[in-house]
């Protein structure tokens, strides 16, 4: 597995797994933390780039970028590493906590994003050359009823 995608909203998730998948890599979706603990536990496959949508709570924020720190951290005791997360909200950085910044060896990802963006940044996280704008794109088969 290239890539564990952590997304509480299943549009949202469903739209990032796919430019993921253009770029060719393997991917896990969770949608939520216990969710992205019982795939990596399962599968004992270590994620490479672990890419998390901070939102917040319904009753007021919280520390949404502890949240997947802890996450991170948690793959890493069970798993023996992975890569920091890549941070992506479309809400106010003040939910990653600390005034709002990331960690230096963490990716933020500012919603909306574009492909090229998202795809850059895990390519980079799992040390591969960069792909071409025009090679992230693959054929995908419609399902003409749908």
């Amino acid at each position: 597995m290239d890539v564990l995608l952590v997304d509480s909203v299943p549009l949202v998730r469903r739209l990032a797994a796919e430019m993921l998948e253009d770029a060719g890599l393997a991917l896990a979706e969770a949608r939520d933390h216990a969710t992205a603990l019982a795939a990596v536990t399962a599968g004992g496959a270590v994620p490479g780039a672990l890419v998390v949508a901070l939102r917040p709570a319904p009753r007021g924020t919280r520390d949404c970028g502890a949240e997947a720190r802890a996450l991170a951290a948690e793959i890493g005791r069970r798993c023996g590493g992975t890569a920091p997360p890549v941070l992506c909200t479309g809400e106010s950085r003040i939910l990653l906590g600390g005034g709002g910044e990331a960690e230096p060896e963490e990716r933020f990802l500012e919603e909306p994003y574009g492909q090229a963006e998202l795809v850059r940044i895990v390519l980079d996280l799992l040390g591969r050359p960069a792909a071409a704008p025009w090679l992230v794109r693959r054929a995908r088969r419609r399902d003409p009823a749908g």
